[in-house]
């Protein structure tokens, strides 16, 4: 007898060689079964042996919203199986491509405002804002408007435009080309669209030494640590700024601090500890000015949820008449420039940085390292030397 309904079901791992042991993602598909025929058509979301159970996503950063998407996209199945009963044939192969259609159909706009809001849910301010930035910006840009128009031709005609604009590198790829990117995956794991230029072309990101330009100048540092401030609270966020810069720390290293993890080398104090992000040991000296800000605290800083605590940074360089976007990671790039400019070698930095080797200090800070070594050989008044051995 004739199956008169079409019967739909996710399946994922249909071939099973994605296993627990071996960690492998696989494919999650729609599985349309009409009359003893079946039609499979891939959703573009692959998932582990630990992100499925019984027809739903679990465990991924984004299960509600692939869940969500996972039911409209059953039911506009269903709707196009409703449309065929009504046209009198039900043809399970000829659905994907009424899909297509149907989907092209949808408005870009309205899709990635939505994505927007899921992605920015829950982040700090700053990250909010600058979701919200970008896609205004984005549309008023205006030369892609509907996901037929998101081609390798317009995503290098929107770089050439920000490259006009005067953007650096590193700024088009963070700001701007980063988020297009992440609404273009959206889109290929919805099943609307299938090709992402950002696979063909490349972009040139900006390089690791362009954080060298978020650090304040030993003069704007001063100017902060003195900076007459209007209010305590204020007061609090330099003392902590001043602490993570002199010790070179990250915001999320900052929660360790404790008087346990002092110790004394040579009579003097140091920091001890192991980086969260990668788990290399430091050892940072604790100078008089940060050990002074410590005992003021009992050792525990008046900590913020990051995005409060660049909001009251930039507050406080506005008070100190610096007019940089200031943030917490500014803190450790500012540290290590101090570092460097009063002569440190690599070896003492990447220690106090926790870097896991000399490398990694060398290819962040090359450009600085480059005018330490011009100002360090004329200090050595070399040229003086060869004068002399003439005489």
């Amino acid at each position: 007898m004739a199956t008169l309904v079409p019967h739909i079901k996710y399946v994922w791992n249909r071939y099973g060689q994605a296993t627990q042991r071996n960690g492998k993602d696989a494919v999650v598909e729609l599985r349309i079964t009409h009359n003893k025929r079946v039609k499979y058509i891939s959703t573009g979301v692959r998932l582990r042996y630990s992100q499925w159970r019984d027809g739903m996503v679990i465990n991924h950063q984004d299960c509600v919203e692939l869940n969500r998407l996972f039911d409209g996209y059953k039911k506009k199945v269903y709707d196009i199986i409703t449309d065929m009963q009504q046209e009198g044939k039900i043809d399970i192969f000829a659905i994907p491509m009424r899909l297509n259609k149907k989907e092209q159909r949808q408005n870009l706009s309205e899709f990635i405002r939505n994505r927007m809001e899921v992605r920015a849910y829950g982040k700090v301010p700053p990250l909010q804002y600058r979701y919200r930035y970008f896609v205004d910006f984005f549309f008023s840009w205006g030369k892609i408007k509907t996901f037929d128009d998101i081609t390798d031709e317009n995503v290098v005609a929107f770089d050439r435009y920000l490259e006009k604009r005067g953007l650096k590198a590193s700024s088009k790829w963070n700001n701007y080309h980063r988020f297009l990117n992440s609404f273009i995956c959206d889109a290929i794991s919805a099943g609307i669209i299938t090709h992402n230029p950002y696979k063909y072309i490349k972009i040139d990101q900006g390089n690791k030494s362009d954080g060298l330009k978020k650090c304040l100048t030993p003069e704007e540092f001063s100017r902060l640590r003195n900076a007459e401030l209007p209010s305590e609270k204020l007061r609090e966020q330099r003392d902590v700024f001043v602490v993570q810069t002199l010790l070179g720390m990250s915001y999320q290293d900052l929660a360790d601090i404790s008087r346990k993890n002092v110790q004394e080398v040579d009579g003097k104090p140091v920091l001890t500890g192991e980086r969260h992000k990668s788990g290399v040991e430091y050892v940072k000296p604790i100078l008089p000015e940060v050990q002074e800000i410590l005992v003021r605290y009992n050792y525990k800083l008046p900590i913020l949820k990051r995005g409060l605590y660049n909001s009251r940074l930039r507050d406080i360089a506005a008070a100190a008449g610096i007019d940089k976007p200031i943030s917490s990671h500014w803190a450790r790039h500012t540290g290590a420039t101090l570092l460097l400019n009063s002569g440190a070698g690599l070896p003492i930095v990447a220690k106090v940085l926790g870097h896991s080797s000399t490398h990694i200090t060398e290819k962040v800070y090359a450009k600085l390292l480059d005018g330490t070594v011009v100002n360090e050989v004329f200090k050595t008044n070399i040229g003086n030397l060869n004068n002399n051995s003439k005489n």
